[in-house]
């Protein structure tokens, strides 16, 4: 049995992934519960969607996965930054000079 005094580690991504779904859901919730807000809501975006061109679908979804693989690969690279070695390894036949 060890005696490990270290305090946990908390857990960011998770406690902003919380953060942001709780947020989706909460609006959500709003959008259902105030009436004539999607109305609202089209009028307020209507200049921005009249412009678009069906090619932006694509792009969009192409940005998002792009988006995604980035912060994949910078979880991943911090990650196993911490816990790999650092310290330089010396071959087997090399000792040092005395």
């Amino acid at each position: 049995m060890s005696n490990d005094t270290t305090a946990p580690s908390l857990r960011w991504p998770g406690i902003v992934c919380g953060a942001l779904l709780a947020l989706a859901a909460i609006l959500g919730l709003v959008i259902i519960a105030v009436p004539d807000i999607s109305d609202r809501i089209h009028e307020a975006l209507s200049p921005v969607l009249l412009r678009a061109e069906p090619g932006w679908i694509g792009a969009a979804v192409l940005m998002a996965l792009g988006v995604a693989i980035v912060i994949g690969g910078l979880v991943f690279a911090l990650r196993h930054g911490k816990t790999r070695d650092t310290a330089p390894v010396e071959a087997a036949g090399d000792t040092p000079a005395e």
